[in-house]
This record gives C-alpha cells, sequence and structure tokens, in this order.
C-alpha cells in the first residue's frame, strides 16, 4: 500500500537524521530491498519512485538517484497526463527533482538530457 510506504519513508528520514546510515546498517538494505520491491509492483506509480529516489539519495548513491529520477519522470508522463492539472504538477515537481541531478552528474551528456527532459515536457 503506498500509503504504508510513505509512512515508512518518513519514519526512516527522521531515524536516518539522527544517525546517518552506513553500508553495514542492516536496516539501510531491508529498507532499499523493500522500496526496490514496491517499485516492481507499482512501476507506474512516481510517488514509488519518489520515494526510491529520496532514501536513495539519503543514503549518498547519486548515481542511482539519478536512474531513479528518469524512471519517475516516465512514470508521471502517464497517458494524457497534460490535461490534468494534477498529473502536469507531479511530472513538473519531478523534472524539479531530476534537472538538479543532471547538473550534479556533470558531463555534457547529462546537461544535454536535462536539456532535452525540460523541452520535451515544455512541447507537451
Amino acid at each position: 500500500d503506498i500509503g504504508a510506504l510513505e509512512v515508512l519513508t518518513g519514519k526512516v528520514r527522521a531515524v536516518f537524521e539522527e544517525k546517518p546510515p552506513t553500508d553495514e546498517n542492516p536496516l539501510k538494505n531491508r529498507i532499499l530491498e523493500l522500496l526496490s520491491r514496491s517499485t516492481s509492483k507499482y512501476a507506474m506509480k512516481a510517488e514509488i519512485w519518489q520515494m526510491y529516489g529520496d532514501c536513495h539519495a539519503q543514503f549518498g548513491d547519486q548515481k542511482k538517484v539519478l536512474d531513479i529520477r528518469q524512471r519517475q519522470l516516465r512514470a508521471a508522463q502517464k497517458a494524457d497526463w497534460q490535461k490534468d492539472e494534477t498529473s502536469a504538477v507531479a511530472v513538473v515537481d519531478t523534472l524539479e527533482c531530476l534537472v538538479p541531478e543532471y547538473i550534479k552528474e556533470g558531463s555534457p551528456r547529462s546537461k544535454f538530457a536535462a536539456k532535452s527532459a525540460i523541452n520535451n515536457t515544455i512541447k507537451k
């Protein structure tokens, strides 16, 4: 259930604000495993991808975060998203998460990908 995952993710953030995660922390691996399975079950739910990306960002895995944010954008851009205000806002919010990840990566290819993602969204 998405609601339960949101609660779990919020609790995880609170715990890791007090004690930053380490690779040895068994909770880290369990959380990532749970979210990974959830993305398989709810592949077209941008909210799940966002939570998964937020957790990887918390754990410092920037390469994985970029990949997840791309998947989050694809999930947010469901059929006719541009005709529904809620869906359009979700796409823009996702771009606000994705573009900084491209910029952090810093390669010319990533910068071009950021530009393309923005332009493709504007065209819709």
